[in-house]
């Protein structure tokens, strides 16, 4: 409101005063919220048909789903919004000497913002295919589904939206399974994604410019950096040797694990 009042007043010359400079911002709480290895492998080993009813009001629900797992770890593995993982399709991955490298995934949110609704002004995400992400496509038949239409979770389900639903629901039951002193949401992936790659890639350093955005906005290769990435041995989480800590045991219970370096 405050924005919109601004533009009446200075370019449309309303005679008007910003009443909405007097109003005071709500606070916000923080996002930056990561979800650790120990979480992550001990979620995925909860997640079975199993005791997986959900009594809600007076309606039992089964939160099982057989593509959740993998949609879980293609969430972080790759950081991006959960649009955009049920968008995912095989012929998005592009290759260099026949070894996957990056998936050129369209910004679904930036594209609505910026009403780009031809593919020719789409805006990308570049994800670089790191150990992880590649270990995953290999297991969901990376060979056989090269440059396929198809989408990568779910191909065979039609309506997108209602997996979208889904998903948030079923991640936080199965979530409740390990009981922690605390809640991880799904979307947390996406910080935890962002804050491994900045510690990877940042040095928000530039020998041409004095501000960084500029050269970030303006200059990065983004194609190059994945690349790079991938390369240099890219992991969300470290090589674990052995299994999670059983349910029900303390969570600061250490685990082993070998660490990857590039």
């Amino acid at each position: 409101m405050r924005t919109f009042f601004n533009y009446l007043i200075d370019k449309e010359d309303y005679n008007l005063k910003n009443v909405w400079k007097k109003v005071k911002l709500k606070s916000e709480k923080p996002t930056d919220i990561s979800i650790s290895a120990d979480d992550f492998y001990d979620l995925l080993a909860v997640i079975s048909p199993e005791d997986a009813i959900a009594q809600i009001g007076k309606t039992k629900r089964n939160m099982y789903r057989s593509w959740l797992k993998d949609l879980i770890k293609l969430k972080a593995y790759t950081g991006r919004r959960n649009a955009e993982l049920f968008a995912m399709r095989w012929n998005m991955i592009h290759y260099e000497n026949h070894t996957p490298i990056y998936i050129e995934s369209p910004n679904i949110k930036v594209n609505k913002h910026q009403n780009n609704f031809d593919e020719k002004d789409f805006q990308f995400a570049y994800i670089p295919v790191g150990e992880e992400l590649l270990e995953l496509l290999i297991e969901l038949n990376l060979s056989e589904n090269m440059d396929s239409k198809d989408y990568i979770i779910a191909p065979k389900a039609a309506c997108r939206e209602a997996l979208e639903k889904q998903t948030s629901k079923c991640f936080t039951f199965f979530f409740k399974k390990l009981n922690r002193n605390y809640i991880r949401q799904l979307k947390h992936f996406r910080q935890t994604y962002i804050t491994r790659e900045d510690l990877f890639v940042n040095g928000r350093i530039s020998m041409q410019h004095s501000n960084y955005r500029t050269t970030a906005k303006h200059y990065i290769d983004r194609h190059e950096v994945a690349k790079q990435m991938v390369k240099n041995g890219f992991r969300i989480f470290d090589k674990i040797i052995q299994k999670g800590t059983p349910v029900g045991h303390s969570s600061h219970k250490k685990r082993s694990y070998i660490a990857v370096t590039p």
